[in-house]
């Protein structure tokens, strides 16, 4: 029944991600995306509706006019009218003149349903028809990357199956900036990008899916977007449509050989603003090389030409929604589209800095610049101050953050510090994530990619020259750009290592570097594949791209490097989300309080009310304490988890192996491998012992000792009110972690809760 559950709440979720990334979108610009081919049309979606949603709610917000029902109104308006006005009035008139026609007796029942049948079925075989036609052409290619997207979904998805707590911290702070949309307060912690806040909102008011279902599932569903958006710029990387098949299955299938990498993996998982945007910076870079391959003549002179051309440039378009896209989810992301495009500005020089491209290209910038930055600078007029993590990137810019501090190594440093720059480079970042013997291979591939670039330029220019025989040397030009890009990042992520400022948190990048580096190893196949081309018909070409694919997956179980499980923080026993689930569903709303450590407190957020452990044990100790609601319900936690520990998973062994487990064994961290999980033992003892309180209550849970003397005092509390009013007191759930217990009471004469003076009663 729980897997049902789960289950059902991931469905809810996907369906609602359909519908409203992609459905919504298609519908209402669907003129306008008539004709556009596939990857332009999912390219459109996923961007011009992060940007438009972001910008109506912060919009509504900074007019004092967000809630549920401008919301609904809005977003189920405007469909609708827009599919209103493309009926014709003979299509509105049509079913009441078959109704008028049963009224009259003109026509039997069964005609009227026979009629209705077969105009669905004609419209269904008129789809049906025009979706094989697209398929057709090219079934194996998009079969094999619908398994590949499938196959990454089950696997970044997994871990919220085993476990249902959020497993990442910061993703309860964005729960409540969420928390603050909902009650009609954009910016609630101070300005931060809102875009993936913006999303989830919307989500949860349209389709009444709950907010913790949505941060527990949404990425691994959206993952879909990072794979394809990435599928669709190696498409214009490569020459041969099937090579990027062979990128994609690479980086869902490889091991990976540092913490570093595995933490930036792992965050894929998570519903976090930086994961959930990261798809923009390839569809950034995508659109950017499509416009400057395009023979398009730059017609148009003048700001306003230039403006236009923007707008009608259907490839510039893009770019600039792709770039406000990124800047209104994470700046992490402009950044590393910053990157990405200038290593293709970089090859493609000329092109860039032309007469015709330049211009656009700038006003084009400017533009997605400023369709991001109007509400934020709109909402900091109105006086809402900045949120503090642009102090903490500024402390990564510095080398001062805590995060930057702990994936620095600063033994190494000082061993290498009088080397080169290429050493420090590659001992501080490629060692660093992919440890020496694969990092010395890496290098010799991207050497041997660069190489072979070369190589094939001076073969054409020799053909032009001598044999006057033209071929297009410019055709893998954009392996270079890769190549570049993957150089830049890991000299990003080694900056400090080299006196450089960080731009990033080096291991934020990590998961974006192995996509890069793993395309520059599949560059010399991409090469063979295009000669193929040549000779080949494309369904054998397809049947080759399948064996390879397969051919990979085999290899890869074979030498036993398949990834590893990734891992999440571990705040909660999976008992106490059901028992708080349970709750929500057979008590009556806001009619009950559940006293726990922070973590319940999000997902009742709607439903009930919340007191902290905490704040009831110093308050039990007063003359009068009371918690006015019909029920009240007690977390104990009577193996009290070391929080936040590193919790690595025992998966299928088609879908990972246990090697990353064995790179975090000499993390000095608690960590667990499911299913045993590192934990205490509440006692007496513990009960008697004085608590070490930090500044945040959650702070003090976080500590494990801690933690076992709040679970231990919660716990005897508890025993010392079951004796005084043994009738009302119940267990509504116990096992050997958790117990969760209960009792009812008139809320107009609550219990006196203080035991400080042995003063309990009414």
């Amino acid at each position: 029944m729980v897997t049902l559950y789960w289950a059902g709440q991931y469905a809810a979720v996907f369906l609602g991600y359909y519908l409203l990334m992609f459905l919504w979108p298609s519908v209402v610009f669907r003129r306008y995306l008539c004709g556009k081919g596939k990857l332009y049309h999912f390219s459109f979606c996923i961007t011009v509706q992060i940007v438009l949603i972001n910008t109506a709610i912060l919009g509504m917000g900074l007019l004092g006019v967000l809630n549920r029902w401008t919301v609904l109104l809005i977003m189920y308006g405007i469909p609708i009218l827009s599919l209103l006005k493309g009926i014709s009035r003979e299509d509105i008139l049509r079913p009441f003149d078959y109704i008028y026609r049963l009224s009259i007796g003109a026509c039997g029942i069964r005609t009227f349903f026979g009629e209705a049948r077969k105009a669905l079925a004609r419209g269904l075989r008129k789809r049906c028809k025009r979706l094989w036609g697209i398929l057709e052409p090219h079934l194996i290619e998009y079969f094999i990357l619908s398994v590949a997207v499938i196959y990454g979904m089950a696997y970044f998805s997994y871990a919220s199956f085993r476990d249902y707590s959020y497993g990442f911290g910061d993703i309860y702070v964005h729960h409540a900036w969420i928390q603050g949309l909902m009650n009609g307060k954009i910016f609630s912690g101070g300005i931060y990008p809102e875009g993936m806040h913006c999303f989830v909102y919307c989500l949860h008011t349209l389709f009444g899916i709950r907010v913790y279902s949505i941060l527990l599932f949404l990425n691994g569903i959206h993952i879909s977007a990072f794979l394809i958006s990435a599928y669709g710029l190696l498409r214009e990387v490569f020459r041969s449509r099937y090579t990027p098949l062979f990128a994609l299955a690479l980086f869902l299938l490889l091991d990976l050989k540092s913490v570093n990498a595995v933490y930036a993996m792992s965050r894929l998982q998570f519903t976090i603003p930086q994961e959930f945007g990261l798809f923009s910076q390839f569809v950034c870079a995508r659109y950017l090389v499509r416009y400057l391959k395009d023979g398009h003549d730059g017609k148009g002179s003048g700001f306003k030409g230039k403006l236009r051309q923007c707008i009608m440039d259907e490839n510039l378009f893009l770019f600039m929604i792709a770039l406000a896209a990124s800047i209104v989810t994470h700046y992490y992301v402009t950044i590393m589209a910053f990157l990405l495009c200038a290593s293709f500005a970089v090859v493609f020089f000329r092109k860039v800095f032309s007469r015709k491209k330049f211009l656009p290209l700038v006003v084009s910038a400017l533009c997605g610049l400023f369709i991001a930055a109007a509400p934020i600078a709109a909402a900091r007029a109105s006086g809402i101050p900045f949120e503090r993590s642009i102090n903490w990137a500024m402390g990564v810019m510095n080398h001062t953050a805590p995060e930057e501090e702990e994936t620095f190594n600063i033994e190494l440093y000082h061993e290498i510090e009088e080397s080169s720059v290429f050493e420090k480079v590659f001992q501080m970042g490629y060692c660093e994530v992919y440890h020496s013997e694969r990092a010395g291979h890496i290098v010799l591939f991207t050497g041997g990619a660069a190489l072979l670039w070369l190589l094939y330029r001076i073969g054409a220019w020799i053909l032009k020259v001598i044999f006057s025989k033209r071929i297009d040397r410019n055709c893998f030009d954009s392996h270079l750009a890769i190549i570049i890009a993957s150089i830049l990042f890991m000299v990003v992520y080694a900056s400090r290592a080299i006196e450089l400022p960080q731009l990033i948190a080096g291991s934020r990048l990590c998961a974006v570097e192995q996509m890069l580096i793993l395309t520059v190893m599949v560059m010399p196949v991409d090469m063979l594949f295009s000669g193929l081309g040549l000779f080949c018909q494309t369904v054998v070409m397809q049947c080759l791209a399948f064996l390879g694919v397969a051919g990979i997956y085999t290899a890869v179980l074979v030498a036993g490097v398949l990834h590893g499980s990734l891992y999440i923080e571990l705040t909660r026993y999976n008992s106490s989300v059901m028992a708080t689930q349970a709750i929500i569903k057979e008590i009556p709303k806001n009619s009950y309080t559940i006293v726990s450590t922070t973590d319940e407190l999000y997902q009742i957020t709607t439903d009930g009310y919340h007191e902290e452990w905490l704040t009831f044990l110093d308050n039990s100790k007063k003359e009068d304490y009371k918690l006015p609601t019909e029920y009240v319900f007690l977390f104990v936690e009577k193996r009290p988890l070391a929080y936040a520990q590193i919790h690595l998973f025992n998966g299928p062994a088609w879908l990972m192996s246990q090697n990353h487990i064995e790179i975090f064994a000499y993390i000095d961290m608690e960590k667990s491998c499911c299913p045993e999980i590192t934990a205490s033992q509440i006692s007496e003892e513990m009960s008697g012992r004085a608590l070490k309180k930090e500044e945040n209550e959650w702070d003090t849970y976080k500590i494990l000792a801690n933690r076992t003397i709040v679970e231990s005092k919660a716990y005897e509390w508890c025993q010392r009110f079951s004796k005084l009013y043994p009738y009302e007191w119940n267990i509504a759930y116990e096992d050997e972690n958790f117990v969760c217990y209960y009792f009812k009471q008139e809320p107009n004469c609550p219990y006196n809760l203080a035991f400080g003076q042995e003063n309990g009663g009414r």
